[in-house]
């Protein structure tokens, strides 16, 4: 018992004495706890598949709230396209982590055009 409460107070000062231990460091596995990180996924992944159907269905509509001209529906459209696909993908991989990667590289380019 004594050993046990000595190796604890040792953790402790190991945490608090600057040696380069940190939470992150003493976890099993880098990121988001996998609960978490599943939630987000799946949260974004319902996203795109919402904003890839407005997109696809009323691109006029996402136009004018954007302030994008409506002459670039066809454009839009395509936007919607590959939104779609993103959260498909979200939903059909076990770990989504490429599709989330994917659609973050697709709203920068989005973005940019």
């Amino acid at each position: 018992m004594a050993q046990n409460l000595e190796e604890r107070n040792f953790d402790q000062d190991d945490w608090s004495s600057g040696n380069g231990k940190t939470y992150a460091s003493r976890r099993q596995q880098p990121g988001l706890p996998k609960a978490s990180a599943k939630r987000l996924a799946k949260g974004l992944g319902w996203f795109s598949v919402g904003l890839g159907l407005t997109e696809l269905l009323a691109p006029r509509a996402i136009a004018t709230i954007t302030g994008v001209s409506n002459r670039r529906t066809g454009l839009i459209r395509l936007y919607g396209l590959r939104e779609l696909a993103a959260g498909i993908g979200i939903f059909a991989q076990e770990n989504p982590a490429e599709s989330m990667w994917s659609r973050v590289a697709g709203d920068a380019m989005d973005l940019t055009s």
